[in-house]
């Protein structure tokens, strides 16, 4: 998920060699807010799955499965809110997920856009949701704009 968020929130390279892309992308890791102790409540969220029904078939839970520490803290699920700190990039928050035995299979990356000052092409005065763009890398690859 990392490399999907490197390649969408860098800057053009110079070129397209390895090089120049790679330091590009590592300035993306460099420029995320860092996620400690004061905000990590914030802007994460993680889960383990418990015992329930798919597809009508009783499943165990993490703990209870084959082969798994039964004191394991170990997430099977993960959301992240991501901000990069540079000029491009402020206020827009990227959502990393991915998680085992969710109701359906996915591992995605999702941009949230701001919202423009004013918005010309409306009737109204209300708010209109924001504009995303969910790169989805499993199962069904794809790009999707709302």
């Amino acid at each position: 998920l990392l490399q999907i968020l490197t390649m969408i929130a860098m800057s053009p390279p110079a070129d397209l060699t390895t090089d120049r892309i790679r330091d590009e992308k590592v300035k993306v890791l460099r420029s995320l807010r860092r996620i400690d102790q004061t905000n990590v409540r914030e802007t994460t969220v993680r889960g383990q799955y418990t015992a329930g029904f798919v597809q009508g078939k009783k499943v165990p839970g993490y703990l209870e499965e084959e082969g798994a520490n039964k004191s394991s803290n170990t997430e099977t699920f993960v959301s992240i809110r991501v901000d990069i700190d540079n000029w491009q990039w402020a206020g827009v928050p990227f959502y990393l997920r991915t998680g085992k035995r969710l109701p359906t299979k996915c591992s995605e990356v999702v941009v949230y856009f701001k919202n423009p000052p004013l918005n010309l092409f409306s009737d109204s005065y209300q708010q209109l949701p924001q504009n995303k763009l969910t790169i989805r890398l499993q199962p069904d690859e794809g790009i999707e704009i709302q």
